[in-house]
């Protein structure tokens, strides 16, 4: 009710000026004003405090990624691409290749079985 021109408002502002200036309705503003202020001033605080906390988990965030250590270097060396370490043959070609000469299956506990080729007979 600020509006001068507004005949409600100037009876209002009229009845009640000497309550407003200096009675109990006068307390009652003067408190819910501080109250306010006091409202508003802890809501600038947290928002304040709450901006500088995440402010400062992204630091901290950050940094300690940074100072993590260096991934180590391996330091096998790569080897050039060459004839795979094995070739799958079929069966004629196994048997071509081990025509007369022993062969001895063993059994894995873990695995497939292992093959050994047995030195030749002298026979």
């Amino acid at each position: 009710m600020n509006d001068k021109n507004d005949p409600r408002a100037r009876l209002v502002a009229e009845t009640f000026h000497d309550d407003w200036s200096g009675g109990p309705a006068s307390e009652f503003a003067l408190h819910a004003a501080a109250h306010a202020r006091t409202r508003r001033t802890l809501r600038r605080a947290l928002a304040t405090g709450g901006a500088l906390v995440a402010v400062a988990a992204v630091v901290f965030f950050t940094t300690s990624r940074r100072t993590a250590a260096p991934p180590a270097v391996s330091s096998v060396a790569v080897v050039a691409k060459s004839a795979p370490a094995y070739e799958i043959i079929s069966d004629d070609e196994l048997v071509a290749l081990l025509r007369g000469r022993p062969l001895l299956i063993l059994p894995q506990e873990r695995a497939d079985r292992r093959f050994v080729i047995l030195a030749q007979s002298t026979r």
